[in-house]
């Protein structure tokens, strides 16, 4: 294990991915937790200094997607925040966020998680129930919501999906949000991921069969 961490440490602000998946938001989800199940503190630090790398390379190129974009590192600020890892407004901290994840055309062919559709549910889901407010259905109109509820019927992954997450949606819908439901790491976001039989220089650095995975499903399980 603290071969992967030393491997982190040195590589991850090299890294050229800003996103959940494939780059350094995951990198700052898994520090932020093992500072905490190992009760050293300069790992926090180090979440925290990588979280501004990100935020001072976000630009106009950045995608939307959830692996490597901006549905990804917004859906990671709510994780932070809601497990208390992290204090703020993320209505406040998201705007610019939300403004360009819902100007994306939603009639997407992509379905997947990585890059498509359920990747953008994943962060909508994650930002109406943050916390109870009236205002986010100004933000995230219930129009919008409907509109994914039928092209996930149209493209019929709802077979796909969680069922709770359909529940969830809809719920969001009728504006009778459950807001005691946090943002959590789910085995869908690690794939195939294995052990270490390889140097970890053969490995990618992120959560999506990649060394942080690995580490970061190492503690989550402990």
């Amino acid at each position: 294990m603290q071969n992967i961490i030393n491997h982190l440490l040195l590589n991850f602000h090299y890294c050229e991915d800003l996103g959940l998946l494939n780059g350094r938001m995951g990198g700052v989800i898994f520090f932020k937790h093992y500072s905490l199940v190992s009760g050293r503190m300069h790992y926090s630090d180090y979440a925290d200094s990588l979280f501004d790398s990100i935020c001072d390379e976000i630009n106009e190129r950045t995608p939307v997607d959830f692996a490597s974009g901006l549905c990804g590192i917004g859906w990671g600020i709510e994780y932070l925040i809601q497990n208390e890892f992290w204090t703020g407004n993320t209505d406040d901290i998201l705007e610019e966020i939300d403004n360009k994840v819902l100007a994306k055309n939603i009639l997407m062919e992509d379905i997947t998680l990585e890059t498509g559709l359920k990747g953008l549910l994943y962060y909508l889901l994650a930002r109406i129930e943050s916390f109870e407010r009236y205002e986010i259905f100004q933000r995230i109109s219930v129009g919008y919501l409907k509109s994914i509820e039928c092209l996930i019927e149209k493209k019929q992954i709802h077979k796909d999906l969680n069922p709770s997450l359909m529940e969830r949606l809809k719920r969001c819908i009728n504006k009778c949000v459950d807001y005691n439901i946090k943002p959590i790491i789910e085995d869908t976001f690690f794939d195939n991921i294995c052990y270490l039989n390889c140097p970890v220089q053969h490995y990618n650095l992120g959560i999506k069969n990649g060394l942080t995975g690995i580490a970061l499903k190492n503690i989550i399980t402990v």
